[in-house]
């Protein structure tokens, strides 16, 4: 099911199935970001799969795993790491790539924009190391570098970061050939100029952040928050954890430059540091890409308060600055114990100590995390029932909640959605209900139990599971009899009431939270006969509760 940014999506998809999209509607802003690129794999992905969103959350794994094979070439480019040294340092960078503490960047599958800037982040740094000719290396991460752009607002900084990059490894071929330099800066240019063009600020986000104590709190926070938002005081540990990552980063190219500037008459350390910022190179730009794709976000989120940066949706670029310093300090460590041997134990243990405490950080939090991917997916199947009930008998709360803030633009969406065969299973047209697993009452899925009248209210209630799944219902329908005696369904029931009481005669501590109730008005509870069904949203299947109640 589609879910909140996603759903902006959708007037996109029913254009470009009824033929009347333009490029313009491609091109057209999502909240700051022109996502031009994944808007065209969105629209592919969507007529293969009838926008089956399950493969965009494929494709966000894909897209890290496209990545990460980026980074392990990239640690070819020192030959002083063996096969197993460089194997070592991939289980660690991909720990963090692939942690679970990011469930929204997992679960929700609008995130595989960030996937597109991140995998051309790590392409076009490998690019940069290539043996190929210069005029094909500028084209390619000129390439790279534009569909980063238009994939996500963050992709500006892979033209900041490849700037000098390109010019320190190339500057001779360059100087002679200064058609490339202008053909870089026009294509920058021309970049900007179209990304800009016609931009609005989306509206009830706040201003760009220009107050410096509010930028710096939120920007460390954000660095910090995929090694810290899982703690209790998440605002003030993330934050202590940016300002170490940041500054050990600091720390490493401050090193790595300084020896850069030995005397050129030492020609052995010469050439060590030759090699020394020649390696490094691809790791800083890497760990510069973070620090500015979170400076990108900072001025753009900072006004809503440091608490939110540590959404896991925001994590994606911060925690390349852990990945990049994982390389990046394991080159230096080798460089100074080259220089002097006697600091390669101490500088040894310090470096396992760090990587130990970035890797302990992430798994701490995994059980939690995992707890948060199922909370998650129960939360998504509970707004999917809502959703199939949209036309028949709407819940607000839970589709302004769970789903899109707007209802009735969703309603609009939806249906259209709908008509072009986007939503699997439909969405439900008619309160009739057509009795998929037998006329009886099943006590196996639940019970209706006896209603309570208070005051002009009837308040109903129960508890609703489905067997076959092991899980709580998804929702629970309430119907009366129509005219011709059928059940048509008016009243709709989230499932989420503790009831610890079924869980323990069940055995099954994961049923706790299949309770429901329903409130209604005494007239109408005393007009017809009320009952109650569970509804399976996966199968779109109906299951009646048992001792139904007779008014």
């Amino acid at each position: 099911m589609p879910y909140w940014d996603e759903w902006e999506t959708a007037k996109l998809l029913v254009s470009v199935h009824d033929g009347s999209a333009t490029f313009g509607d491609l091109f057209a802003l999502h909240n700051e970001h022109r996502i031009l690129f994944p808007n065209m794999f969105i629209v592919i992905a969507a007529k293969l799969t009838q926008w089956n969103v399950k493969y965009l959350m494929c494709s966000s794994i894909a897209g890290a795993a496209i990545a990460a094979i980026g980074l392990f070439q990239l640690t070819r480019f020192d030959s002083r790491f063996s096969l197993s040294e460089r194997l070592g340092l991939l289980v660690a960078m991909n720990v963090l790539l692939f942690t679970p503490n990011q469930p929204d960047s997992w679960l929700f599958g609008l995130q595989v924009v960030n996937y597109f800037v991140v995998v051309c982040i790590s392409l076009s740094l490998l690019v940069c190391y290539l043996t190929i000719p210069i005029e094909a290396k500028v084209a390619l991460c000129i390439g790279l570098a534009t569909i980063g752009t238009f994939s996500f607002a963050n992709g500006v900084a892979i033209w900041i970061v490849l700037s000098p990059l390109l010019a320190w490894k190339h500057w001779r071929e360059l100087n002679k050939k200064r058609y490339l330099i202008a053909i870089w800066i026009a294509s920058f240019a021309l970049n900007e100029i179209l990304y800009f063009f016609d931009y609005r600020k989306p509206a009830g986000h706040p201003d760009p952040v220009i107050n410096p104590i509010k930028f710096v709190k939120f920007i460390f926070v954000l660095l910090g928050a995929p090694l810290g938002a899982g703690f209790t005081h998440a605002t003030v540990i993330s934050c202590a954890i940016g300002v170490v990552l940041a500054g050990v980063f600091v720390a490493a190219c401050i090193y790595i430059f300084l020896q850069h500037r030995v005397s050129a008459s030492q020609m052995n350390y010469h050439e060590i540091n030759a090699n020394l910022l020649e390696c490094t190179a691809g790791w800083i730009g890497l760990g510069t890409f973070a620090l500015i794709a979170a400076s990108i976000i900072t001025i753009g989120r900072a006004g809503f308060g440091a608490e939110a940066a540590l959404p896991s949706r925001y994590m994606t670029f911060p925690v390349l600055l852990p990945v990049a310093l994982i390389p990046l300090l394991a080159i230096i460590l080798r460089d100074a114990a080259q220089r002097n041997p006697f600091l390669f134990r101490p500088l040894r243990s310090l470096f396992a100590i760090f990587v130990a405490t970035i890797l302990g950080l992430n798994m701490i939090h995994i059980s939690q995390s995992v707890g948060q991917f199922k909370t998650k997916y129960a939360e998504r199947l509970r707004a999917k029932a809502a959703l199939a009930f949209i036309n028949v008998s709407p819940d607000p709360e839970s589709l302004w909640s769970s789903v899109y803030p707007d209802v009735v633009l969703l309603k609009e969406r939806a249906n259209k959605l709908n008509r072009v065969g986007y939503l699997t299973p439909g969405l439900v047209t008619s309160p009739r209900i057509g009795i998929l697993d037998g006329t009886v009452p099943n006590a196996d899925y639940g019970s209706f139990e006896p209603a309570a009248t208070n005051g002009n209210e009837i308040v109903i209630s129960g508890w609703a599971i489905l067997p076959h799944r092991g899980e709580p219902a998804d929702a629970v329908i309430i119907s009366r009899e129509d005219s011709s005696g059928a059940p048509a369904a008016f009243g709709f029931a989230r499932v989420c009431i503790e009831r610890t009481d079924i869980a323990t005669n069940l055995g099954k501590p994961e049923l706790a939270l299949c309770g429901w109730k329903y409130v209604l008005p005494a007239a109408d509870g005393a007009r017809a006969r009320i009952s109650a069904w569970a509804y399976d949203a996966l199968s779109n299947q109906l299951f009646r509760l048992a001792a139904p109640v007779s008014n």
